[in-house]
């Protein structure tokens, strides 16, 4: 006889196993990624670790300093395209 907490792991790694190269996931309603708002910064152009390091210091400095707390957002990404929801 299977346990309640056997069968809570069997739902936990059934989960774990979806084939995150599978580009179904995006077709709707796509997949949600939580996170925190920490600002917007303008760049330059969209490529570089380095331009997206110093772009993220300066923000942080800026939040910091003004001791404001970081907007929790989820943003939604989709073949239909990305959304944000604040």
């Amino acid at each position: 006889m299977m346990s309640s907490s056997d069968s809570l792991r069997r739902i936990r790694k059934s989960k774990k196993n979806l084939n995150k190269y599978d580009p179904e996931r995006f077709h709707p309603p796509g997949l949600d990624f939580r996170g925190k708002l920490i600002g917007i910064e303008d760049v330059p152009e969209a490529r570089g670790d380095k331009m997206c390091q110093v772009a993220m210091v300066k923000l942080k400095a800026a939040v910091r300093t003004i001791g404001d707390h970081k907007q929790r957002i989820t943003v939604n990404v989709s073949i239909e395209g990305n959304k944000d929801h604040r």
